[in-house]
C-alpha cells in the first residue's frame, strides 16, 4: 500500500525543488502553507503540476522565440539576455504565489525586487508569448527603446495587470497603447521621447489612470493636455514638447 499523503508530498516537494533549485525555504515553506491550509493531496497535485505544465510552455517559448527572424533581423543577442531576465523573473514569483506575504521572512530576502521586470535597451521586434499568472507579481515594468510595435506592446501589458509603474519611452509611439488605460493600479508612467500627439483617444487614456503621480512626456510633440481628472499627479515633464499654454489642471 501506498501512503498517499507521504507520496503527494514528496511528489511536490521534489517538482518545486526542480521549479526553484536552490532555494530549499521556498519549497519547505510551500508545503508547510499546504499543510495550514488543510489543502487536500488532489487540490496539492493539481497546483503544483498546473505550474510545472505553465513553465514548460514558457521554456518551450522562451527557447525558440530568441532565433525567430523579424523583418529579415536576426536578434538573438538582445532577445537571449531578455529570455535570462524573464525567466528570472518568473522563478521569483513563485513565492508570490505559494507562500503568503506574511510567511515569506524565512525566504532570507528573495522577496526583494521579484516585482521588477526590466526589458529597457533590448531590440526585440516583438515580444514572447507569457503566461498572465506567471508575471501577475511584477510591479514595475520597464519597456523603454524596445523596437516593439504599438501592437505588440499593446498586447503583452494584458499579462500584466497590477502595474504601478510602467516605462514606454523611446519605442517610436505615436498613439498611446489602449491597453495602459486598463492599469488601474498605476502610479508611474514614462512616455517620455516618443512622436505623442493630443488626440481624443489619448486623452480618454490617461483620464482613466486616476491613480498616477508622476507623468513623463517630455520630448512629444504635444501641443495640449487636460490633466484635472489626474487628482492624484504630483509631478509632470512636458519639457521640449510642443505646447503653448499650461495644462489645463
Amino acid at each position: 500500500l501506498v501512503d498517499e499523503v507521504q507520496w503527494v508530498r514528496d511528489y511536490c516537494g521534489g517538482t518545486l525543488r526542480g521549479l526553484r533549485p536552490g532555494a530549499p525555504a521556498f519549497v519547505d515553506s510551500a508545503l508547510a502553507e499546504f499543510d495550514a491550509q488543510g489543502v487536500a493531496p488532489r487540490q496539492r497535485l493539481e497546483r503544483v503540476m498546473a505550474v510545472r505544465a505553465e513553465y514548460r510552455m514558457l521554456d518551450d517559448e522562451l527557447r525558440q522565440w530568441p532565433y525567430r527572424e523579424w523583418n529579415g533581423e536576426r536578434l538573438e543577442q538582445h532577445r537571449e539576455a531578455a529570455v535570462e531576465k524573464l525567466m528570472e523573473c518568473w522563478h521569483r514569483g513563485l513565492e508570490q504565489r505559494f507562500v503568503p506575504a506574511g510567511r515569506r521572512l524565512s525566504l532570507g530576502g528573495d522577496d526583494l525586487g521579484s516585482g521588477l521586470l526590466d526589458l529597457s535597451g533590448q531590440h526585440l521586434g516583438e515580444l514572447p508569448q507569457v503566461p498572465a499568472a506567471g508575471f501577475a507579481h511584477v510591479r514595475s515594468l520597464g519597456l523603454s527603446g524596445i523596437g516593439v510595435s504599438l501592437e505588440g506592446i499593446n498586447g503583452w501589458l494584458a499579462s500584466f495587470a497590477q502595474l504601478d509603474t510602467l516605462s514606454l519611452a523611446r519605442n517610436n509611439l505615436a498613439e498611446l497603447p489602449s491597453a495602459v488605460a486598463q492599469l488601474e493600479s498605476l502610479q508611474q508612467l514614462d512616455l517620455s521621447h516618443n512622436w505623442l500627439i493630443a488626440t481624443p483617444s489619448l486623452q480618454t487614456r490617461l483620464n482613466r489612470l486616476t491613480n498616477l503621480s508622476s507623468l513623463h512626456l517630455q520630448y512629444n510633440p504635444i501641443g495640449r493636455l487636460d490633466v484635472s481628472q489626474l487628482r492624484a499627479l504630483r509631478t509632470m515633464d512636458l519639457s521640449h514638447s510642443a505646447l503653448s499654454d499650461w495644462p489645463d489642471a
